[in-house]
């Protein structure tokens, strides 16, 4: 009785740490890696001379195992922004419209609140903690929200349309196409945001349309305002991605991005595709098409058919990750064409 009590009992604690072990698949999205430390601190607290010195770097694309509960403690929820179930964050910065990062309306970017520093727990392949951004240095010598370093998911994330901010004044979210609408929001640098289509507005002007439907972002800084360059760069791949021809009259291969170039062949029906870049091309204007390099580099395909919804159909399926190759040596892009929005 007494060695079934004791097994009894080891069968309870064991469930009961399951349980409070609960984890999910994350990855390194960030080409500079990940750095892993052994135990948390407060960043925001710090100058860059008091940082610890960190146990390990985990390379981009490596595939990690995070604590979902109870990594966060009620301390650093107090001190988050954000209801409780959008934490942990990392992909969530910027997911579906972004709201996680948002600088309120009318505040300015450089607001003198601290940064919102949000730890993981990692547990495989090591255990130890990271940071779900990078800590930038400032010249003053303040610490900040750098770029996001680990997105929540399996490395097949990188099918998903997720731009980074890089202007240093951030992204204006507008209600509609047209730099006239009225402004809704502000991105911060490096928040994440996910898109679900690209068009160019009556100026010429590549505009960005969030997933949840509520709000537009320019891709480039309006020339027109005196200043030139990117509002926002789409997030590279970390792996390449295996696709599947899903469309029965196959998946149609051009030269380059855009659906004027020539086509080279016709991949049929379920044969198999490894993809290493993606961009939008910039015609048809009224809805830019998302397109897909081959890995071998012998052309385009499109992802979806050249069609008004609810007729563009997918033309590949989403099969599995492959093994992280360097992607540097080929476009990867959200397409030319176009400015964008300052004030």
């Amino acid at each position: 009785p007494a060695r079934a009590r004791s097994l009894c009992l080891s069968v309870s604690l064991s469930l009961s740490l399951s349980h409070t072990m609960a984890t999910e698949d994350w990855h390194v999205s960030n080409p500079h890696g990940c750095t892993v430390w052994s135990e948390r601190f407060d960043p925001a607290g710090m100058s860059t001379d008091d940082i610890p010195e960190p146990m390990a770097v985990l390379p981009l694309a490596t595939s990690i195992r995070v604590r979902t509960d109870p990594a966060f403690d009620d301390a650093a929820l107090a001190h988050s922004r954000q209801p409780a179930h959008m934490v942990p964050l990392s992909t969530v910065r910027g997911r579906l419209g972004g709201y996680d990062d948002v600088l309120a309306h009318n505040h300015p970017p450089d607001t003198d609140d601290p940064p919102s520093f949000f730890w993981l727990q990692v547990v495989e392949p090591l255990e130890g903690w990271v940071l779900d951004t990078e800590i930038e240095h400032q010249e003053d010598g303040a610490l900040s929200l750098g770029e996001t370093v680990v997105h929540n998911g399996p490395l097949t994330e990188g099918s998903r349309w997720v731009y980074t901010v890089v202007c240093t004044d951030g992204a204006l979210v507008r209600s509609g196409l047209e730099l006239s609408s009225s402004h809704m929001y502000t991105l911060r640098r490096h928040a994440l945001i996910e898109i679900s289509e690209r068009r160019i507005n009556e100026q010429g002007l590549a505009r960005l349309r969030t997933a949840d439907g509520r709000g537009w972002i320019s891709e480039q800084l309006n020339p027109l305002s005196g200043h030139r360059g990117p509002v926002v760069e789409l997030v590279k791949m970390p792996a390449p991605l295996r696709y599947k021809v899903s469309l029965p009259e196959g998946a149609v291969v051009r030269q380059t991005c855009e659906l004027s170039s020539p086509i080279i062949r016709l991949v049929p029906l379920d044969e198999i595709v490894d993809i290493k870049a993606k961009c939008y091309s910039n015609h048809p204007a009224s809805h830019c098409i998302p397109r897909f390099r081959l890995a071998d580099g012998s052309g385009w395909v499109s992802e979806r058919l050249n069609r008004e919804p609810p007729e563009d159909v997918p033309v590949l399926a989403l099969q599995s990750a492959l093994e992280p190759t360097d992607l540097d040596d080929g476009p990867n892009g959200s397409g030319g064409g176009g400015g964008g929005d300052v004030e």
